[in-house]
């Protein structure tokens, strides 16, 4: 096992206006921070721009899904143009799903042997001008295990920075319910990094909520 083949960090999270008061931005639901997701050591997340980030919150819980089920990069629709589109680094303009103009996506796929694929990167954020398919051909094979450490973590920072609530009235019950199924997918991956066997239920579960609408479908 070679952890230097993938690397995921959450290098700093802030609020709107930079700030990491929590008091500030108190109408702002969403995070927003710089990170580094590095394959085979080059850095893929297009943060050397300093006006590329992401956000955190969204892309937190997108990130725990992965590692209970595949995931295909999605097209930006414009007829559509947040709820069709649900990569796994939300941009953070809104919780209403997200815009394409700062996104960083990629395929994950689960081996029967214990492995997960990850490639296909799509990252449109970055120093202008950048073609967001510049890493399309960057790719990285690791244990499932190897890489939910990669994302545990990242994950329990996210979640340590967030309030309980907070957000414009609007988006409050979004933000409450993003955050809480947060934590309820983080106890579910600490599991599977402890060595549990979870059922097609639980990983059908795992995978359920939408964070494009911060619901689960059937509510």
């Amino acid at each position: 096992m070679n952890p230097s083949l993938f690397r995921l960090r959450l290098v700093r999270q802030y609020w709107s206006s930079g700030s990491t008061d929590p008091r500030a931005d108190r109408e702002d639901a969403t995070s927003h921070g710089k990170v580094e997701l590095l394959v085979h050591g080059e850095d893929l997340s297009g943060c050397d721009d300093p006006d590329t980030d992401y956000g955190i919150n969204q892309s937190s819980v997108r990130l725990l899904q992965t590692l209970f089920g595949d995931h295909s990069p999605t097209l930006y629709r414009p007829s559509s143009p947040h709820r069709s589109f649900d990569p796994v680094f939300y941009h953070g303009c809104t919780l209403f799903g997200t815009c394409p103009n700062c996104v960083l996506d990629y395929r994950v796929r689960h081996r029967p042997e214990g492995l997960v694929c990850l490639d296909s990167f799509h990252v449109s954020g970055g120093l202008s001008p950048a073609d967001p398919d510049r890493f399309a051909d960057r790719s990285v094979e690791v244990p499932l295990l190897q890489y939910a450490n990669e994302v545990i973590p990242f994950a329990e920072q996210a979640l340590s920075f967030l309030p309980v609530s907070r957000g414009a009235d609007f988006e409050r019950e979004m933000f409450d319910s993003l955050r809480k199924e947060h934590d309820f997918l983080l106890s579910m991956a600490r599991k599977l990094a402890a060595g549990a066997s979870l059922s097609v239920a639980d990983r059908a579960r795992g995978t359920a909520f939408e964070v494009e609408t911060c619901q689960l479908p059937s509510e």
